[in-house]
């Protein structure tokens, strides 16, 4: 990571697929046209766990970026972060082309007093027939002390983004 994109990037192949690992900031000074450079056409996976922070330029820069991989790649966004997922919320089709296989949310252990960051697995935690408009928080126990933790966002307002798909 340079100081002046605060983001790294790391492409390896892994069972027929490119997967791009994304960590940091992108901002004004990432240069997501080089970032993207060199994917060649089939399957990309894209991990956005490490993505800390996403301001208006770097989704307008994101957006323009990613658009010309539609028709030479597949791609599916997996553990979009929660800096990720807020972009999700606010811009309609933030992460077209693609689609969405894993993404973190929050919950709150009433008994032990603390938050956690879950995955949330589309096709294990989802029907796939289900109305996403309507979707529930899928059940998850605390890591800690094993009693089921309450979402910690409001549902509607969350799961939004999973209609768009």
């Amino acid at each position: 990571m340079d100081n002046e994109s605060q983001l790294t990037t790391k492409k390896e192949k892994r069972d027929g697929a490119v997967v791009l690992t994304l960590e940091g900031v992108i901002n004004e000074r990432t240069n997501l046209d080089e970032v993207l450079k060199d994917v060649p056409e089939g399957k990309l996976i894209i991990n956005l766990r490490g993505i800390t922070r996403i301001n208006s330029c770097g989704v307008r820069d994101w957006v323009n970026a990613i658009r010309p991989l539609a028709g030479k790649c597949d791609i599916e966004y997996v553990e979009c972060s929660r800096a990720i997922v807020d972009q999700l919320i606010m811009i309609t089709n933030f992460l077209q082309p693609g689609r969405i296989v894993s993404f973190y949310a929050p919950y709150y252990c009433e008994e032990c007093k603390k938050a956690h960051e879950v995955l949330v697995n589309i096709a294990e935690h989802f029907d796939a027939d289900e109305d996403f408009e309507d979707a529930e928080a899928p059940d998850f126990e605390c890591p800690k002390c094993g009693k089921v933790m309450e979402f910690a966002e409001d549902e509607a307002t969350y799961f939004f983004f999973l209609a768009e798909d």
